[in-house]
């Protein structure tokens, strides 16, 4: 059971809020399934990886359960809002992509061709998100802007989605590793948070959706994603997709939010493959060091950037040797620390 805490914006002042709010139509794909499901462990497997790597960079990906050992509250709404009725189906946004075994390629390249058509479309609204841990809960704050002129209901829906969860699936076998599945609606309704109703003007007004949620046991942290959904409601009680964003990044903060008040780090690009680029913004002046350690706390680079004072940095970090894989770099500044989890593939 989720539990939710409306999150005090005092306490957060600096980090609330630092994700940009981009001006991109990114696509939602999904993949509604079972883990009893057969033909979703046989060629539905196959085909949702193949749509990873070809939409990864571009679209939310969502592994949908409405039953089975991996349902959530969240994937039977999912499904229920999809009218999905059965397993696996495919969609982006709430396009529906009828696939079968034998159809595979093709829907392939018709869901590459609807995501890239997508990415190259004006935004009528985008959605910035972020999320912070302190202790065992973790903050995510998001925030969306409109870019057109419209009209209706819009709602900001905040999800977890855990990447490499290892459970039993039909056709593949008992200790497969998952992906992208949907853990849980962060917002009290898995639509969201009412953010607009009415005729909406691109004023510059921005419209902020932030929860605290308890970090469930289950989980694993360093594989968690969090995306952001901007519905519009619909007929018949469903919702329609606008935009999405997501981040795998996790910024930690000490119980006294002295980082909130005195530095923000970013990380980008993140997944990387050869480099990432680290931005600094400091509010007062500090010595500062940054280290990248693996999961079991070995440490592969250290650098220290001397006494720097109030304004902008940017760093790069060269992969060179580091292999794929998880990793956090560990930014301190007069021995307040920040760890944001990096990615090479």
């Amino acid at each position: 059971m989720k539990k939710i805490l409306p999150l005090l914006f005092s306490l957060l002042t600096f980090a609330a809020f630092a994700q940009e709010v981009p001006e991109v139509q990114k696509s939602l794909i999904t993949k509604t399934t079972a883990t009893w499901c057969g033909n979703c462990g046989t060629w539905g497997w196959t085909f949702y990886e193949d749509l990873i790597s070809d939409n990864d960079n571009n679209a939310v990906m969502v592994a949908a359960h409405g039953s089975g050992d991996l349902v959530s509250d969240a994937g039977v709404w999912w499904n229920s809002n999809l009218n999905a009725s059965g397993q696996p189906r495919f969609y982006v946004g709430n396009e529906y992509f009828p696939v079968n075994s034998g159809s595979t390629s093709s829907v392939r390249t018709a869901i590459k061709n609807a995501v890239d058509a997508q990415i190259a479309q004006a935004p009528l609204a985008g959605v910035g998100i972020e999320a912070i841990q302190s202790g065992n809960q973790i903050t995510i704050n998001t925030r969306a802007k409109f870019f057109q002129n419209t009209n209706g209901s819009f709602y900001t829906a905040i999800y977890v989605i855990e990447e490499n969860v290892i459970a039993n699936q039909s056709g593949q076998g008992s200790n497969t590793s998952h992906h992208d599945i949907l853990r849980v609606a962060v917002t009290p309704e898995e639509y969201g948070d009412d953010i607009a109703t009415g005729d909406v003007f691109p004023d510059g007004v921005e419209y902020p959706v932030s929860y605290t949620i308890d970090i469930d046991a289950s989980w694993d942290v360093n594989n968690l994603i969090f995306a952001a959904v901007i519905w519009k409601a619909g007929d018949n009680g469903k919702y329609d997709f606008i935009n999405t964003n997501s981040t795998s990044e996790v910024m930690f903060v000490s119980s006294n939010n002295q980082l909130a008040e005195d530095f923000a780090v970013r990380v980008g690009p993140n997944p990387a493959l050869d480099f990432v680029n680290v931005s600094l913004d400091l509010s007062q002046g500090g010595d500062v060091e940054m280290q990248l350690v693996d999961l079991a706390g070995k440490t592969l680079l250290q650098r220290n950037e001397g006494s720097l004072s109030q304004g902008h940095y940017n760093f790069r970090i060269d992969r060179e040797t580091i292999p794929s894989g998880i990793y956090l770099l560990r930014t301190s500044v007069d021995g307040v620390t920040s760890t944001k989890k990096v990615v090479f593939r």
